[in-house]
């Protein structure tokens, strides 16, 4: 099981820890986006310090419907228990999981600030 809160906004959040390769590490506080259908999208900052390493480029569809050439990298995370070597898009503003992350996963939300967010794999590990 995994478990973050929601703040204040009404922003469903988790801790991850972002690893490269060569065991640099980012503690991260990402929103979970269900309109976003990647892994993991951190500011480009982050990626820069973790030095991860660049696999290509894709175009992501904005909130606002526009279009932007976004780097991808690899990093990975620990999640539902285990390591996992994941995408990660360089952009600006808040990290965001996409619902790439969530696949094969149950997600609870209680939307009220302080509320419980809940996140549990369905392939019997907890």
């Amino acid at each position: 099981m995994i478990s973050g809160t929601v703040n204040d906004d009404l922003e469903p959040r988790l801790d991850l820890l972002l690893q490269s390769a060569d065991g640099r590490i980012a503690r991260i506080n990402a929103v979970i986006d269900t309109g976003f259908a990647g892994c993991l999208l951190v500011p480009a900052v982050v990626v820069r310090r973790l030095r991860l390493p660049l696999v290509g480029t894709t175009t992501g569809v904005l909130a606002d419907e526009s279009e932007a050439e976004m780097e991808r990298y690899l990093g990975s995370v620990t999640w539902s228990g285990r390591q996992r070597i994941i995408e990660v898009l360089a952009g600006e503003g808040d990290a965001l999981i996409g619902t790439e992350m969530l696949r094969y996963h149950s997600l609870h939300i209680d939307f009220a600030p302080r509320g419980k967010v809940i996140i549990r794999s369905r392939r019997g590990r907890q």
